[in-house]
């Protein structure tokens, strides 16, 4: 379960560096303040989020499994501010929201399997 816990981060590390990556050449793309301000957020956003997924594998590769958990929380809430920016006025619709969900899904992922690594 050990070697899975390091699969599920690194899987989630390569989504939210994609992603990342993706957001500079969005940036360019967007021509109105409103857009350039929410994906600029995003950008910031996404690079918290994988200095904290990055910092989630030390930690599992570490076996500190209560790192990994809080890492991981923070490193998805921040991917969930993103997320939230576009839901308010104007609302909008996020160009990423795939890729935030996706994001998502690995965090609820890799915490399933940081639970069943946790003695109960």
């Amino acid at each position: 379960m050990d070697g899975l816990a390091l699969i599920s981060i690194s899987l989630t590390i390569d989504q939210v560096q994609t992603t990342s990556d993706s957001i500079a050449s969005i940036l360019g793309q967007i021509s109105d303040p409103i857009g350039k301000q929410r994906i600029g957020v995003c950008q910031a956003d996404y690079s918290d989020a994988l200095r904290q997924f990055r910092g989630a594998f030390s930690s599992s590769d570490g076996k500190a499994y209560w790192d990994v958990i809080d890492r991981v929380r923070d490193g998805t809430n921040k991917v969930i501010d993103c997320e939230n920016i576009y839901k308010r006025d104007p609302i909008s619709a996020s160009p990423i929201s795939v890729d935030n969900h996706n994001v998502i899904k690995l965090s609820e992922l890799t915490l399933i399997i940081v639970d069943k690594i946790l003695p109960h």
